[in-house]
């Protein structure tokens, strides 16, 4: 079955947080918006949700509820 609170942000939400589709240019996004990255065996990039939860793009990222963090 699938993983109730997943480590790695699904396909869609890498196109939602960098804007793009392309594999190469995800990359490019993420390591300009300074959000850590891995590079799987192919190719693709993996972040870690939780590499998100302390930064400012956790209010664009609608995943799971604990990703909603008060910043008052």
């Amino acid at each position: 079955g699938l993983m109730p609170n997943p480590i790695g942000l699904t396909p869609a939400q890498l196109i939602e947080v960098t804007g793009r589709k392309q594999v190469a240019k995800q990359c490019e996004a993420l390591a300009l918006m300074d959000i850590p990255f891995k590079i799987r065996h192919d190719g693709t990039p993996f972040v870690y949700i939780d590499s998100l939860k302390t930064d400012t793009l956790v209010g664009h990222v609608k995943k799971t509820p604990e990703a909603t963090l008060n910043f008052e």
